[in-house]
């Protein structure tokens, strides 16, 4: 197999070294990249002026050559200089993420697209800056998964992002939309009646991808996440699964149990209960506090291979009401009409302290009545 390489950081940076030391298992590799930086050249073309490449020793035992031109460039003189048929192009790794719109500015998966114009299957890898060595540590598996698998083709460019730095290994694998990710920059005059950039502002859509996490998990795990960690809400949820929601209705028990993980339009009172928490300064302001969340479904909570539920009093007001709400669901029906009732469907772990515990009082038109015990 004949594989080139090409990168936008420049033939002589570490990323393209670690990818192309990577690839020589899998057959004759060839090196070719810009003499310097061309990061967010996107799918620029170098025209009307000369392009230099020369051979460089950039990689010990591997063929490399220097081209002025940019990353797309690099390609097209590759297939008409060296005269031969490649067989897949890989470019990287690219020191910075290349995720939603970056790939119309990145000159890494320009030039990947430039392969499947050329007729050559292309991929792009990119880390997050300064992640060199996460992508040194995980790219053979990388590599071996792509190759087994056989993802590169003409009918797409596979575009590959290792985790942000926050991580330091990867989860596993994660086929996805492309997102949309927005831009907005200010820029400043300087002395030298020129400008300079002075802030920029990134936004991204709406993750849509919420519903998978269910299949991603049980994936990942081999069936169902260790723990689920849960407290009832007041209308009587388990995470954000408020009874009578749009998103999880069903007609049977049985069906209700298989839905997995969505985006939700939470119960009136869920968004009092949100309020009312510490981290959104206990303010008590509804119209502030969002009407949507993001959850886990029942499938989520009986896949789980452990649950630990507690019960407590969140917060003084309320508290005969949060005392009902446990006995509904510690004694009550199991019920989709009560969310929270499906954990005693299976083994978990359920602590109940002593001031939830206590007589609850209830009200009769406003007026406090005796405490009763239930």
């Amino acid at each position: 197999m004949e594989i080139l390489v090409v990168n936008d950081d420049g033939v002589f940076e570490i990323g393209i070294k670690i990818l192309a030391e990577a690839l020589k298992k899998y057959g004759n590799v060839t090196v070719v990249a810009p003499n310097t930086g061309r990061s967010a050249a996107s799918h620029s073309l170098q025209i009307r002026q000369q392009i230099h490449f020369v051979e460089v020793e950039a990689i010990e035992g591997i063929l490399c050559y220097a081209c002025s031109g940019t990353p797309a460039d690099c390609v097209r003189l590759s297939t008409s200089v060296l005269k031969k048929k490649f067989d897949v192009v890989f470019s990287g790794i690219n020191d910075g993420l290349n995720c939603g719109t970056d790939i119309l500015y990145s000159g890494t998966v320009a030039a990947a697209k430039e392969g499947i114009i050329e007729g050559i299957p292309g991929v792009a890898i990119s880390t997050d800056r300064g992640c060199m060595e996460l992508a040194k540590r995980e790219i053979d598996s990388v590599l071996e998964y792509i190759f087994e698998n056989k993802l590169y083709s003409l009918e797409y460019v596979l575009n590959v992002n290792f985790p942000t730095k926050k991580f330091d290994h990867s989860l596993g694998y994660k086929f996805c939309r492309q997102g949309i990710k927005s831009f907005k920059t200010e820029f400043i005059i300087n002395n030298k009646g020129s400008y300079d950039e002075c802030d920029e502002k990134i936004t991204f859509d709406d993750n849509k991808d919420t519903d998978v996490y269910s299949n991603m998990i049980d994936d990942i795990s081999g069936g169902g996440v260790d723990v689920v960690y849960t407290a009832t809400g007041w209308p009587g949820h388990t995470a954000f699964i408020d009874p009578r929601t749009e998103e999880f209705k069903a007609d049977t028990l049985e069906e209700f149990l298989q839905l997995g993980s969505r985006i939700v339009t939470t119960s009136p009172l869920t968004i009092c209960e949100n309020a009312m928490f510490g981290p959104l300064g206990a303010s008590g302001d509804v119209w502030g506090t969002p009407y949507k969340a993001a959850t886990i479904g029942p499938r989520d909570i009986m896949h789980a291979k452990e649950r630990f539920e507690l019960h407590n009093l969140m917060m003084g007001d309320g508290s005969s009401w949060q005392r009902m709400v446990s006995r509904l669901e510690l004694y009550g029906p199991i019920s989709m009409e009560f969310p929270a009732s499906i954990l005693r469907l299976g083994k978990g772990t359920c602590y109940v302290s002593e001031a939830i515990a206590q007589p609850f009082a209830p009200w009769y038109n406003g007026i406090p009545d005796c405490d009763v015990s239930v």
